[in-house]
Formats: structure tokens, C-alpha cells, sequence
């Protein structure tokens, strides 16, 4: 055998390898890792009532030939899950996520959606979602409700009516509000989740900071009551979640 045939063989058989090992490393970066996760949910839940789930799907890299489906498992209870446009989804089996209306797709890396859940039954009920890619990875979110007793749901009922005739009353001035979602008792509203029509929608502290000393007469303060309230809502707008921004003292 020649000695520049040799070679050649050579050279032939480690460009060969050297492109079998580039396509095992594009498989490996094909399959990047997701999470499924949630905006923050009531935990009570009466009969007949229905809930909006606000859920994420967090991509950890940008495979376009990425595909996901979602779908639930109801755990306890009775009830059903819908879409925005009166979609049901059937329980235990899966559906494209591609299909599922008003899916926001502009961050490729979060896909938000929302689905609807309407408590059918008596007892407290339990649901599972389940995504999966088209790769076979699977991630869960558990989501669990307690039934209201009509009697206690009208007690907290009037508790708010009387909180809000009590602020009516007693915040004069001007008023600010850093947390205010929904609510429209202030004069300048903030709330961090851009869902919320309101005036800002910063951090808390960033948005008390746009306030010079003792130019408001009153704050509206009702934050997250817990770290895991604040967890889920940071994560739900991707937004780090660390000890500083999850303890109960500032």
C-alpha cells in the first residue's frame, strides 16, 4: 500500500468520526429541559365555580423542532378543563399545545396559555397537568383546590366589603397602591404582572422609589402573603427567584 493512500484512508477515517461525534452533540442540544409552572390560584374553590390557570412552559434553549403537548389528570373530584375559546380537553390524554387558544408565543423560551377549570363535583378536587415533548420528556404541576362552605365564602365576602368601606373612609389624600392587581381604590395603581390594568407594572420597591419623602398620604400595602405566593408569581413572568426576594421582612 502506498504511503499517500495510507494517509488518505487515514484522514477519510477521522473526518468520518469527528462528524458522527458533531451529530451526536447537535442530538444532545436538541433536547433541552423544560418546566411547567403556574401564576398564583385561589385555593378555595365552590361548586360550579369556574378558575382561569395561568400557566407557563419554560424552555432552557431555542430547538425549533421543539413540540409539546399538554393535557391533565384529575386527581380528586369532578370538573373539567376548557380553553379560551370553550375547547375542552379530555381527561388522561394529551393535545398539541400548538392548538391551544390564545397561546402567547412571543418569548420563544415561555409559552404562556391559559385554561379554565369548572369544579363539577362535591368534594375537594385535585388536578394534574402533564406536558410532554416530542423527545418524551415529561413535567408535572399538581394543582390541588379545598370546596368552599357557601357560609364561610359569604363572611369573607362581606369582610372585603367592609375592608374596602373602611379604606373609602379613612385613606384620604393621595394614595398609592405597589400591589394592586384588580383594584382601583388608588389614585396610581402598580402591579408586577402586566395582565393587571394599572398605571405601573414594576417590583414594589422600584415603584415606592419613584415616590419622594412624604409627597403620599397613604399606601395600599397587600403583598403575596407567603414566599411560596411570591415564588409563583415570579416564576410565572420569569423573573429569578432568590432568599432576598422571598423573605418576609424588607
Amino acid at each position: 500500500m502506498k504511503l499517500g493512500t495510507f494517509i488518505m484512508g487515514c484522514a477519510l477515517a477521522l473526518l468520518a468520526y469527528t462528524l458522527a461525534g458533531c451529530d451526536d452533540r447537535l442530538e444532545v442540544r436538541q433536547a433541552y429541559d423544560f418546566s411547567l409552572s403556574s401564576w398564583y390560584l385561589q385555593e378555595g374553590i365552590a361548586p360550579d365555580e369556574t378558575v382561569e390557570i395561568r400557566l407557563t412552559l419554560d424552555r432552557e434553549g431555542d430547538y425549533r423542532e421543539a413540540r409539546y403537548r399538554i393535557g391533565y389528570i384529575q386527581l380528586e373530584g369532578d370538573g373539567e378543563v376548557f380553553a379560551a375559546d370553550g375547547t375542552r380537553l379530555v381527561n388522561r390524554e394529551l393535545t398539541e399545545l400548538s392548538g391551544i387558544a390564545g397561546l402567547d408565543t412571543t418569548d420563544i423560551l415561555r409559552q404562556i396559555f391559559t385554561l379554565f377549570y369548572r369544579n363539577t363535583g362535591e368534594d375537594n378536587p385535585g388536578i394534574r397537568f402533564v406536558a410532554v415533548d416530542n423527545f418524551g420528556v415529561e413535567r408535572t404541576l399538581d394543582i390541588p383546590f379545598s370546596i368552599e362552605d357557601k357560609d364561610m365564602a359569604d363572611i369573607v365576602k362581606n369582610k372585603l366589603s367592609y375592608v374596602r368601606e373602611l379604606i373609602q373612609k379613612y385613606a384620604n389624600g393621595y394614595i398609592i397602591d405597589p400591589f394592586a392587581a384588580g383594584n382601583r381604590l388608588a389614585n396610581v395603581t402598580n402591579d408586577i404582572d402586566p395582565q393587571y390594568d394599572t398605571d405601573f407594572h414594576m417590583d414594589a420597591t422600584d415603584f415606592l422609589n419613584l415616590f419622594k419623602l412624604d409627597s403620599v398620604d397613604t399606601v395600599l400595602y397587600d403583598p403575596p402573603y407567603s414566599p411560596r405566593q411570591v415564588a409563583e408569581c415570579y416564576k410565572a413572568l420569569g423573573i429569578t427567584v432568590n432568599m432576598q426576594t422571598t423573605q418576609a421582612s424588607y
